[in-house]
């Protein structure tokens, strides 16, 4: 192979879509985590702020409900502002969910909280997006096509 050639070209933007992938994984990492330690927490601080048992259930409810709701909308955003654009907005939404409800002394600040983080939450979806565009090389889609 000649230097400069096409498949040395290609390797080369198939090497930066990987490195491109490494920042999209750490931001995909920190949201789960962030559910992670959220969700087995939430029944104790939402019954110290006096949340019913229906309660805790519609706190856990609503972020999947704001999900559902979002979701196909941020999907439409992202293909038409690009998908970095719209991880980064989905990113400062969900920390601002998270400082949210760290600072909540009411369920009605909880509930905010959890409906923003909710609309907030296309984070992996958008990276596995992402990843699969940046992925997308001649080479793979004959892999595929094979």
């Amino acid at each position: 192979m000649r230097p400069g050639s096409t498949t040395e070209a290609r390797e080369a933007i198939a090497g930066e879509s990987v490195l491109t992938l490494v920042p999209t994984s750490v931001v995909v990492a920190v949201d789960g985590t962030g559910m992670g330690i959220i969700l087995p927490l939430l029944p104790f601080y939402s019954q110290r702020l006096g949340a019913t048992p229906f309660l805790l259930g519609a706190l856990i409810s609503v972020y999947a409900v704001c999900q559902l709701v979002a979701g196909p909308v941020v999907g439409m955003l992202s293909d038409r502002y690009g998908r970095r654009r719209v991880l980064l907005v989905s990113q400062i939404g969900t920390f601002i969910g998270f400082v949210l409800l760290a600072l909540a002394g009411n369920l009605t600040l909880v509930f905010v909280a959890r409906i923003i983080d909710g609309l907030m939450a296309a984070i992996a979806a958008i990276g596995a997006a992402l990843a699969g565009q940046l992925l997308d090389t001649p080479r793979a889609r004959q892999d595929r096509s094979s």
